[in-house]
């Protein structure tokens, strides 16, 4: 039985850094629609009067520890370990808040924008 290729597995709690001065985005895997990032945040924060406003559909899952997202004209929304949220395209967010403490993993899937039919 061929050995599969290392980087064909990994488990996104491990090695984790214990601080750093930006978060850390790290591709998982890439197809021609989607992609799959670990993001590690370990007390950052979007910019003041900062907003996302990406172009896909971002599924955003946390893994380990928490962070504050805020939807543009929603109110702020704590997300823990094991919550989930999909932000469509152009939704204006920002994370007003991550823990440093354990840091912050959070496992991010974009794609598409839907379209109509």
């Amino acid at each position: 039985m061929e050995r599969p290729d290392v980087s064909d597995r990994g488990n996104l709690l491990h090695n984790l850094p214990l601080s750093a001065i930006a978060e850390q985005f790290i591709p998982l895997a890439q197809g021609d629609r989607c992609r799959i990032e670990q993001i590690v945040s370990t007390g950052q924060a979007s910019p003041p009067d900062f907003w996302y406003d990406q172009d896909e559909t971002e599924f955003v899952l946390i893994l380990q520890g928490e962070a504050e997202l805020e939807c543009q004209g929603e109110a702020p929304q704590i997300l823990h370990a094991g919550d989930w949220r999909i932000l469509p395209a152009h939704c204006r967010h920002r994370v007003n808040y991550t823990q440093a403490e354990p840091p912050t993993v959070w496992l991010a899937v974009f794609y598409p924008a839907a379209t109509g039919t």
